[in-house]
């Protein structure tokens, strides 16, 4: 049947596969976490430093008020990535111990929901991103207000 050949070594390179999408997802996740708390203990200690270098009270507030708004939409964004991706690595993860929960096992269908499930976080993830940046970001919606009306 075409499509539905079997090959010797078909566990181990699923096993492999599952693996390495584990970790490759896991080191994703591990990178977002830290790259994102660098980014924002980066703009604290410049924050401060222009607080203390600047006089000027209401330049100070004002742009102290933009940096918080700023780093709060960094660790929103990487908060819903995590969340986002989150199942697809738990699958994996459930792949790599449980040999019946496969494309061509048993359970072909249970494995066919569930990672139509997690394209559907996928999705989500870029839909809510834009939105994220469009309520928060007056620039952003500034561009893309002239992108859509000219």
């Amino acid at each position: 049947m075409l499509g539905e050949s079997s090959r010797s070594n078909e566990a181990l390179a699923d096993l492999i596969m599952n693996t390495a999408h584990l970790y490759l997802s896991v080191i994703a996740f591990c990178c977002v976490v830290i790259f994102t708390v660098a980014l924002v203990v980066s703009l604290k200690r410049k924050s401060e430093w222009r607080r203390r270098v600047t006089s000027d009270r209401d330049q100070n507030e004002a742009r102290s008020s933009r940096e918080k708004k700023t780093m709060e939409m960094i660790i929103m964004l990487a908060a819903i990535l995590i969340v986002c991706y989150a199942p697809g690595v738990t699958i994996t993860f459930v792949e790599i111990f449980n040999s019946e929960f496969r494309i061509s096992s048993k359970q072909a269908n249970m494995y066919n929901a569930v990672w139509s499930f997690c394209f559907v976080f996928n999705s989500t993830n870029a839909s809510i991103n834009v939105i994220v940046y469009y309520k928060m970001s007056s620039k952003y919606r500034t561009t893309n207000m002239t992108c859509l009306y000219g």
